[in-house]
């Protein structure tokens, strides 16, 4: 089973609380699934297009997996760069 969250933060969120997160909802679906992924994104992240930030594996017996995927931060970065490209290019 694969969950996507959006956590409402101003930030990105910090590794603890998605932790947090993903093992709350984990606590929850446990005895529904012997799989269970959840995908976070937040902050300035508004979709999953470039990915979920946050990613949780889980078990029967617990999280086996939680890792911080950067991509969706950078493609924001290069993003905001093309913005400002485009608005200089327009003030010329």
């Amino acid at each position: 089973m694969v969950v996507r969250v959006r956590l409402e933060t101003d930030d990105l969120p910090t590794r603890e609380r998605m932790i947090d997160t993903a093992a709350e909802i984990w606590a929850q679906e446990k005895q529904q699934w012997t799989q269970f992924t959840v995908f976070m994104i937040g902050g300035e992240i508004r979709d999953f297009g470039a990915g979920a930030y946050g990613i949780a594996e889980f078990a029967p017996t617990g999280m086996r997996k939680f890792e911080v995927n950067d991509v969706p931060v950078r493609m924001l970065k290069i993003k905001a760069a093309i913005a400002n490209q485009q608005e200089l290019s327009e003030k010329k």
